[in-house]
Protein backbone atom coordinates (compact mmCIF):
# COMPACT_ATOMS: atom_id res chain seq x y z
CA UNK A 1 0.00 0.00 0.00
CA UNK A 2 2.64 2.17 0.99
CA UNK A 3 4.85 1.77 -2.68
CA UNK A 4 1.57 2.58 -3.92
CA UNK A 5 1.27 5.96 -2.53
CA UNK A 6 4.67 6.91 -3.07
CA UNK A 7 3.98 6.06 -6.69
CA UNK A 8 0.82 8.06 -6.97
CA UNK A 9 2.57 10.83 -4.70
CA UNK A 10 5.69 10.91 -6.87
CA UNK A 11 3.31 11.14 -10.13
CA UNK A 12 1.67 13.96 -8.80
CA UNK A 13 4.46 15.79 -7.97
CA UNK A 14 6.11 15.40 -11.44
CA UNK A 15 2.87 16.46 -13.11
CA UNK A 16 2.65 19.85 -10.95
CA UNK A 17 5.65 21.07 -11.70
CA UNK A 18 5.54 20.14 -15.66
CA UNK A 19 2.08 22.17 -14.87
CA UNK A 20 4.46 24.84 -13.31
CA UNK A 21 6.71 25.02 -16.20
CA UNK A 22 5.75 24.40 -19.22
CA UNK A 23 7.01 22.95 -22.54
CA UNK A 24 6.42 24.93 -25.26
CA UNK A 25 5.92 23.62 -28.38
CA UNK A 26 4.10 24.63 -31.79
CA UNK A 27 0.64 23.59 -31.88
CA UNK A 28 0.47 25.16 -35.84
CA UNK A 29 -2.64 26.77 -35.07
CA UNK A 30 -3.19 30.26 -34.51
CA UNK A 31 -3.92 31.99 -31.35
CA UNK A 32 -7.47 32.93 -31.80
CA UNK A 33 -8.03 29.16 -33.28
CA UNK A 34 -6.83 28.20 -29.60
CA UNK A 35 -8.64 30.79 -27.72
CA UNK A 36 -11.71 29.53 -29.69
CA UNK A 37 -10.99 25.89 -28.38
CA UNK A 38 -10.72 27.04 -24.54
CA UNK A 39 -14.03 26.78 -22.46
CA UNK A 40 -15.83 29.69 -20.90
CA UNK A 41 -13.37 28.88 -17.30
CA UNK A 42 -10.18 28.36 -19.25
CA UNK A 43 -10.43 32.08 -20.56
CA UNK A 44 -11.30 33.52 -17.13
CA UNK A 45 -8.59 31.76 -15.76
CA UNK A 46 -5.90 33.40 -18.44
CA UNK A 47 -7.61 36.69 -18.24
CA UNK A 48 -6.80 36.69 -14.68
CA UNK A 49 -3.75 35.27 -14.39
CA UNK A 50 -2.54 37.58 -16.59
CA UNK A 51 -4.28 41.05 -14.80
CA UNK A 52 -6.87 41.67 -18.13
CA UNK A 53 -8.97 44.36 -17.49
CA UNK A 54 -11.64 45.91 -19.63
CA UNK A 55 -14.17 49.11 -18.31
CA UNK A 56 -16.98 50.16 -20.68
CA UNK A 57 -19.89 52.86 -19.89
CA UNK A 58 -22.56 53.91 -22.07
CA UNK A 59 -22.24 57.60 -22.19
CA UNK A 60 -18.18 58.40 -23.53
CA UNK A 61 -16.93 61.86 -23.73
CA UNK A 62 -18.53 63.06 -26.99
CA UNK A 63 -22.00 61.51 -25.03
CA UNK A 64 -23.16 60.16 -28.47
CA UNK A 65 -20.92 57.13 -28.40
CA UNK A 66 -19.63 54.23 -25.88
CA UNK A 67 -16.61 54.61 -24.03
CA UNK A 68 -13.91 51.84 -22.69
CA UNK A 69 -10.67 51.44 -21.75
CA UNK A 70 -8.86 47.95 -21.84
CA UNK A 71 -5.87 47.55 -19.71
CA UNK A 72 -3.95 44.27 -21.54
CA UNK A 73 -2.17 43.11 -18.12
CA UNK A 74 1.12 41.66 -17.83
CA UNK A 75 2.41 41.43 -21.06
CA UNK A 76 6.24 41.21 -19.55
CA UNK A 77 4.84 37.98 -18.42
CA UNK A 78 2.69 37.02 -21.30
CA UNK A 79 6.13 37.63 -23.38
CA UNK A 80 8.63 35.88 -21.43
CA UNK A 81 6.38 32.39 -20.88
CA UNK A 82 5.69 32.56 -24.71
CA UNK A 83 9.25 33.23 -24.89
CA UNK A 84 8.48 35.85 -27.60
CA UNK A 85 11.23 38.21 -29.17
CA UNK A 86 11.37 41.62 -27.63
CA UNK A 87 12.12 44.55 -30.25
CA UNK A 88 16.17 44.92 -30.72
CA UNK A 89 17.00 47.80 -28.05
CA UNK A 90 13.66 48.23 -26.23
CA UNK A 91 14.33 46.24 -22.95
CA UNK A 92 11.48 45.29 -21.12
CA UNK A 93 7.99 45.31 -22.58
CA UNK A 94 5.70 47.62 -19.94
CA UNK A 95 1.80 47.26 -19.30
CA UNK A 96 -0.81 48.74 -22.19
CA UNK A 97 -3.36 50.58 -21.57
CA UNK A 98 -5.82 51.32 -24.72
CA UNK A 99 -8.72 54.15 -24.34
CA UNK A 100 -11.28 55.29 -26.48
CA UNK A 101 -13.92 58.06 -25.81
CA UNK A 102 -13.13 58.26 -22.24
CA UNK A 103 -14.32 61.22 -19.83
CA UNK A 104 -12.08 62.12 -17.20
CA UNK A 105 -14.06 61.19 -14.71
CA UNK A 106 -14.37 57.38 -16.29
CA UNK A 107 -10.63 58.33 -16.52
CA UNK A 108 -9.42 58.85 -12.89
CA UNK A 109 -11.59 55.50 -12.12
CA UNK A 110 -9.40 53.33 -13.74
CA UNK A 111 -5.88 52.66 -12.27
CA UNK A 112 -2.64 52.84 -14.25
CA UNK A 113 -5.14 55.29 -16.77
CA UNK A 114 -4.80 58.65 -15.23
CA UNK A 115 -2.62 61.30 -16.07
Amino acid sequence: MHKGLSAKVAFLAKREEERAHPIIKATGKRYGEVWDSKGQEDRREFLRTYDVKVWAWNNGQDQSERGMVMDLGDIQAMVDELVLARPAGKGDMARMVIGCNVTEDHRSKVLGFGR
